[in-house]
Order: structure tokens, then sequence, then C-alpha cells
């Protein structure tokens, strides 16, 4: 039973190493641009034209032939140029597209986002990658700039020093003496305070987590993550690179989105896509390490998640611990009036005579939160604090959205929700 449960366990890994004894391929990066003939505001519309182009990777140890295929998966969606063979691809070697691959969005295409599907085939296997691609501009879905405590927390850690820390950062020679905020003083770093010499509270030793609370993101599509990174290392070739990663079940199971070894020579705006499918148990990680003698600190201010979402949607951030802060966000048209809207819990879909959508919440409860004018973000964040009361441990808190225009009021099409603790 030992030797069974030992095996099962390492299963993914074994797989993995037998999948090396070929050809692997994997896709590193795949790019989604408006073609030339449309209005060129960088969003592929219903009537206008995409490219998707690709890189590839061959993580295994034996050359293959490799082919693209690019495969629509909505109706609506017509591709023209959808399959390119790129030849042998060697052993721990890259390729990609020699040209875009091209579809085209019918005028009349309904979705908030159109879905495709990039396959890469060779060695007899075929590897699958979806391509969200958004109808009509991202939006901010919620962000956090780390001067209140929002349920980001710090993670496993390894290193004896410079563990993740919420604070405001003093100046060394590695890390700076500010944050990004305007107006704020706040950030999340390894270890804000300067000490003796920039080595003294840099991390040492091993590595340090830093996580975001479990998100549902679920009602997202085209998703991405941006923040503002420092990144100091002073031996960038000394293999201890800042790791970003993300989780769909919990923090069970984690993915690489960005390994890194090179300084920010300054604070950076980041970018990160997330790839689908995205759940309601998503964790985001970052993780700095110091394995070797150099001097590594790492800094984080202004997080925010961003993708194609629909009016009334809410995004809620918080880990619903006695004490902190629940931050819901909430979208909804330019010049409307969004009002959030909480209640001790979920409910039955209920529906209402004269609004639009159905209510998600426990009726019986229901509170409505301060209500936010809409302005061209599409997007207003509302902070509600998690009173320290010991009674409240286990209390379900549920959120919902609902949108005003001069003409009609509606709820958004998903709720949010987290038990206090």
């Amino acid at each position: 039973p030992k030797i069974e449960e030992i095996a099962r366990r390492h299963q993914s890994m074994f797989r993995r190493f037998a999948l090396t004894a070929g050809a692997a391929f994997s896709f590193r990066a795949i790019s989604v641009i408006e073609a030339p003939g449309g209005n060129g505001n960088g969003v592929v519309e219903p009537g206008e034209t995409g490219f998707v182009q690709a890189i590839i990777d061959n993580l295994g140890i034996a050359a293959a032939p490799l082919t693209l295929t690019l495969v629509a998966i909505d109706s609506g969606i017509t591709v023209s140029l959808g399959s390119q063979a790129l030849g042998s691809t060697g052993p721990l070697a890259s390729n990609g597209t020699l040209a875009p691959m091209i579809f085209t969005l019918a005028p009349g295409f309904l979705g908030s986002v159109a879905h495709l599907e990039l396959r890469s085939s060779g060695d007899g296997r075929t590897v699958p990658y979806a391509v969200e691609v958004p109808t009509s501009p991202k939006r901010r879905c919620i962000d956090d700039d780390f001067e209140l405590g929002r349920g980001f927390g710090r993670g496993l850690a390894t290193a004896t020093s410079g563990l993740w820390t919420r604070g405001a950062p003093q100046a060394t020679t590695s890390q700076p003496g500010s944050q990004t905020t305007p107006g704020g003083s706040q950030c999340w770093a390894t270890d804000p305070l300067a000490g003796a010499s920039a080595g003294a509270n840099d991390v040492d030793g091993g590595y340090t987590d830093l996580l975001s609370p479990t998100l549902d993101l679920a009602h997202l599509a085209a998703a991405e993550v941006a923040f503002d990174l420092w990144f100091a290392e002073t031996l960038p070739n000394a293999n201890d690179p800042l790791l970003v990663q993300m989780s769909r079940d919990g923090g069970n199971h984690w993915t690489t989105l960005l390994s890194r070894a090179t300084p920010t020579a300054g604070w950076q705006r980041l970018t990160i896509d997330l790839p689908a499918p995205l759940t309601t148990q998503m964790v985001l990680r970052i993780r700095a390490q110091d394995q070797f003698a150099s001097t590594v600190e790492a800094l984080v201010d202004q997080f925010e998640v961003r993708g194609a979402v629909g009016n009334g949607a809410v995004t809620l951030l918080g880990s619903g611990e006695l004490g902190t802060s629940l931050r819901l966000g909430i979208n909804a048209p330019n010049g409307s009036i969004a009002v959030p809207v909480g209640a001790l819990g979920l409910g039955p879909a209920t529906t209402i005579p004269g609004i639009g959508g159905s209510l998600l919440l426990d009726a019986a409860s229901l509170v409505l939160l301060a209500p936010q004018v809409i302005g061209s973000s599409g997007y207003a964040a509302v902070d509600t604090a998690v009173p320290n009361q010991p009674l409240l441990v286990g209390q379900v808190v549920a959120f919902q959205g609902a949108w005003l225009t001069t003409t009609t009021i509606s709820f958004g099409g998903n709720a949010a929700s987290v038990t206090l603790r």
C-alpha cells in the first residue's frame, strides 16, 4: 500500500519524465493583435480580422516535425489561414509561426469573447491551447494598492531573512525608499526595513512566498494580472529567479507564468496573461528566492486583475479574516450608477418585476452598499471592514452588483462570497 501511495503521489512527475524521452511541445507565448483594416483600437471587434502568432518550445530530447492548427470554437468565426507546417524542431529548441494565422469575426458576432483553439502536433501527440479574444476593451475587475490588509499574505518560506512583509520600504542600495501608489505609503516587500546594510534584511538561505487570497475569477475571460515590481539581484546568473505562479485549485497545484532572473533596475509595470480556464479557486503566488550568495530584494505594489467581463459583474478580494477588509469590484457602463448589494449568503435565483437579470443572494438579509458613479474605466470598488467579532467566524457573506441607467435597472450575472474566519 505504501508503494502504491508513493507511485500515485508522483505519477504526474513520472509522466513528465516519460514525455521528455521523445519530443514534448509546449506553448511558450501566444499573441493576438488586430489586423490592418480594423478601427485601430487594438481590439478585434465584430467585422474585424485578427492575427495569431505563437512560440513553441520542444522540452523533449528528440526532434520532431511540428504543425500548428488554429480552430474556431464559436460560430461566427472564420479561420482563413489556420494551418502551418513548421518543420523539424530540435530537442530543447524553439519554433514559431512563419506568418500570422488569420481569423475574422462576423459583423453580427454577439459574444463578449471569441473562443478559438491553437493546437501543436508532432511526434504523435497534440497539445491544445485555448485562445480567448475579447471583442471589447478589457476592464479592471479588482485592484489592491496594499494600503489596507485585503487578504494578501505571506505564504511558505524557507528563507532565514527577507520574508514578505507589508509596510513602508526603507531605502538601501538594493531597495527603494518609496512605493508607487500616489499618496500611499505601503507595499509588499521582502522585509521593508533597511537594516545596517543592504544585505542585512534581504532574502537569504531559501525562498519566501507572497500569496493572494483565493479569488473567484470564473466570470472573467481573457484575463490578465498587472502589478508594479521592483526586483534586485546582485548576481543575475545565480539561478535565483523571481517566480510568478497561479493555482486553479486553491494552492494545491501551481503553473509558472513568469520566471525572471534579471533585475528591473527600478519600478517596472508587469502585465501577465492568466491562461484559461479560470476557476472559483484562483490563487496567485510571487516567490522571491536566494539559494546562492547574493543580495535579493523584491517589492510589489498596485495589483490589479483585468479581463472581459459583463456589466454588473462583481469580483471579491479578501480572505474573510476578522479585522481585515473586503474589497468588492463592480463593473458597469460609463455614466451608469452601480449599486453593490450584500447578504448573509446566497439564495435561489429570483426575478423581480421591473429589474433585469436575477437576484442571486439571500433576499431576507439584503443590504445595499454605497452606490458608485461609474466613469470611463467601467469600474468602481467598495471597501468593507470585517469586524473583529469572534461570533462572526463561519458566517458566509455574499455580494452581487446591480446597475442603473436613466431607463433601466439590472442585476449582474454573478455573485461572490467568502466565509469569515
